[in-house]
Formats: structure tokens, C-alpha cells, sequence
């Protein structure tokens, strides 16, 4: 670890790191991470080992649950055999190309912004609004005009970024076109709230954030709303 940390100080980082024993490993990374006044918190897909096959770890699956600060899902794939290396992480570049996927409500506002403070890095940016079909076609028409006009608002924010954003607004199911639209275009990093629309108190992560976090294949920004 010691090792790990002196490369990512002579990067300009300050590091520190500490070692713990504990049954309750998500309960651990989030004690610490409030104890050290942590803005977001990353972690692994899965463990390290093969053995683990899983998309998503017990552990990542309780951080996303319990968290009440950003989470950086890193995704982690196991290798080809005879590389000397276990598992990697899936996009070592995060800010290639960022997809936003909003409802526009207001659980979904911290990812709005989070995502138009990775603007200046990113190359490539999408904001995506997927309407979910009601089977009453004047309302879904209804709402994606409307999420067409507040995707063009949000991209308005980004003066002088405009050219590298893209705005989709469709109605479709969420889940398995935010997926498609992240493999279409190569996306590096989906940014997500964690709770939508019809977010409940008693709801620890929102059904849609956590089916994404399984079933994309690649980095996932988790963003609690208010």
C-alpha cells in the first residue's frame, strides 16, 4: 500500500492510508471516510478475487446502499490468464466520455451538478433523459418535450463547452437504454443520482442507479439527491 501511495504523491496527491480489521467492511470505509471529511468515496465492483465472480461485490453493493456521499463505483473485470494480473480496472481514463443520466427531479440535481463540474475535463459529454413509457402516448410526448427543453437549458450552463455535448431525450425502459447509450458511445464514466423520480424515504438506493451499477460494464458516479 505504502508503495501505492508514494506513486500517487508524486503525482501532486496527498496521501495517507490506514490498515483495519472489521466484520462490517462497508460500515468501516464510510466511518473513515466521515472522519476524514472525504468529498467521495471509491470502490472496487468486486474483490480481487477470482473466486468472486460476481458484478458486484457484497461490499460495493452495501457502500452504494449506505452511503450519504458520492460514490465512485471503479469497475473491476477479471484478466486473461498468464497476465500476472488478477483483475483491472475496466476504463483507466474516467473523463474521456461522461454519460449523465437524469430524470430532472430534484433527487437528481446533485448529479447535475457533478456532472457539469466534470465538464472542463471531459472530452465527450451526453446528457441523457429517458422517458419511461406510460402507454398513454400524448403524456410521453408531453414529458419528452419537456425533458428535451430542460436538456437544452442544462447544456446552455456549459458556455464555452457546448461543441462536446450531446443531449438525448427518448422514451424507452431507463435501465436498458442508459446501458445501450454508455456501450454506443464508449462512455468511461455514467454519472447517476441515486435516487429519481419516485424516490420513497424509506428506499435506501433507487431501483434504477443499482441496476446500473450491475449491469454496466464500466466506472459509475452513484450522487445521493438533497
Amino acid at each position: 500500500m505504502s508503495e501505492r501511495a508514494d506513486s500517487l504523491k508524486a503525482e501532486g496527491f496527498r496521501v495517507s492510508f490506514q490498515l483495519r480489521d472489521s466484520i462490517d467492511v462497508a460500515g468501516e470505509l464510510l466511518d473513515v471516510a466521515a472522519a476524514e471529511n472525504a468529498d467521495i468515496l471509491l470502490v472496487g465492483s468486486r474483490s480481487h478475487n477470482r473466486v468472486h465472480d460476481f458484478f458486484l461485490g457484497s461490499v460495493a453493493k452495501d457502500v452504494l446502499r449506505k452511503a450519504s456521499l458520492p460514490v465512485l463505483l471503479e469497475r473491476i473485470e477479471p484478466t486473461q490468464e498468464g497476465t500476472g494480473v488478477v483483475c483491472e480496472a475496466v476504463c483507466k481514463q474516467k473523463l474521456t466520455s461522461v454519460l449523465l443520466a437524469t430524470d430532472f427531479s430534484d433527487q437528481a440535481r446533485r448529479a447535475e451538478e457533478a456532472a457539469l463540474n466534470l465538464m472542463n475535463a471531459a472530452d465527450q459529454v451526453c446528457f441523457l433523459s429517458i422517458i419511461e413509457p406510460s402507454g398513454r402516448d400524448g403524456r410521453d410526448q408531453e414529458d419528452l418535450k419537456e425533458a428535451k427543453a430542460k436538456l437544452a437549458a442544462l447544456r446552455a450552463r456549459c458556455a464555452g463547452s457546448t461543441d462536446k455535448i450531446n443531449t438525448v431525450a427518448e422514451i424507452h425502459h431507463a435501465a436498458d437504454r442508459i446501458v445501450r447509450a454508455a456501450e454506443d458511445m464508449g462512455a468511461t464514466l455514467i454519472v447517476i443520482g441515486k435516487h429519481g423520480r419516485d424516490w420513497r424515504p424509506q428506499s435506501i438506493i433507487g431501483g434504477l442507479a443499482e441496476s446500473i451499477c450491475l449491469t454496466a460494464k464500466r466506472p459509475v458516479l452513484v450522487v445521493p439527491g438533497t
